[in-house]
């Protein structure tokens, strides 16, 4: 009887392990296989590289504040970073140094995801400041179309504040461009002065009027135009009109000048515009 139940307990423990893996059994269930299966495949997307790049342009008034260039990196850690250059001041020196180009203007992070069933990249965005004060969030998806990746991007003008531009940027796997300083390259501009006869000038604050031909004049504020007037130049001199109002002109011998206010905000700023020899003028009524 012994044997026989010997046998019998034997017998039972070998169909215990089998089914519970033993001897070459599996012990992970189909469900645990898929789960890990999609953990890799997301590691492994993961572990790519990214880049894209964008602009956002437009004219007139404030364009050099308003119009920049962006490099945005998706790192293989996670880790999205998105450099800003200010291509509308005309500076093209080197990225380190350059102070129209900020690194990190802003960051965040992304990953590999489904959104209604479609692969796609999701991309998320702030400004933070110094002190890792977070402001300005965004969250974005880029799609893949024939290896190529888009999504439009908000960006604030003015750090941590509520008004905002879109760029609309575009990008691969991998990268477009080998370092900041290509990106430079590839966005700079040289700025053309308005076709012009003559100029009222404040060199110290960088403000120039153009006197153009037909007696049309415009006044920039570095490369910014602020504003636009008329000019004559007949037998009574020099006549300036801004805001279909006269201005006063000040000789002084062969020179004049004249004054002109700019608002920008809450602060306004008054510059002395002069021309060193306006009997170089041509005769324009």
């Amino acid at each position: 009887m012994k044997k026989i139940a010997a046998v019998l307990l034997t017998a039972v423990m070998a169909i215990s392990m089998v089914a519970c893996g033993g001897n070459g059994g599996s012990s992970t269930p189909a469900g645990n296989k898929e789960t890990k299966a999609a953990e890799t495949q997301g590691a492994q997307e993961e572990s790519k590289t990214y880049q894209f790049e964008g602009k956002f342009e437009e004219q007139g008034e404030y364009a050099s504040m308003l119009n920049n260039a962006f490099l945005l990196n998706l790192n293989a850690d996670g880790t999205a970073v998105c450099d800003k250059y200010a291509f509308a001041k005309y500076d093209a020196s080197d990225a380190e140094t350059n102070p129209t180009y900020t690194q990190s203007y802003l960051s965040g992070t992304w990953k590999a995801v489904e959104k209604d069933g479609v692969p796609c990249l999701q991309i998320k965005l702030s400004y933070k400041d110094a002190s890792g004060n977070e402001s300005n969030a965004t969250t974005s998806y880029a799609y893949d179309v024939a290896g190529e990746y888009s999504f439009d991007m908000s960006y604030p003008v003015t750090p941590g504040q509520a008004y905002t531009r879109t760029a609309a940027m575009t990008g691969k796997e991998g990268t477009i461009y080998a370092d900041d300083n290509a990106f430079i390259q590839a966005y700079k501009q040289e700025f053309e002065a308005p076709a012009s006869v003559g100029t009222f000038v404040d060199a110290e604050n960088n403000v120039t009027a153009y006197l153009q031909d037909g007696g049309v004049m415009l006044i920039y504020s570095g490369y910014d135009k602020f504003a636009e007037g008329k000019w004559a130049n007949g037998a009574d001199g020099i006549t300036i009109t801004l805001n279909d109002a006269a201005v006063e002109v000040t000789k002084d011998g062969n020179a004049a000048s004249f004054k002109v206010t700019r608002t920008m905000g809450d602060f306004t700023n008054e510059y002395t515009l002069t021309c060193a020899d306006v009997t170089a003028l041509p005769k324009a009524e």
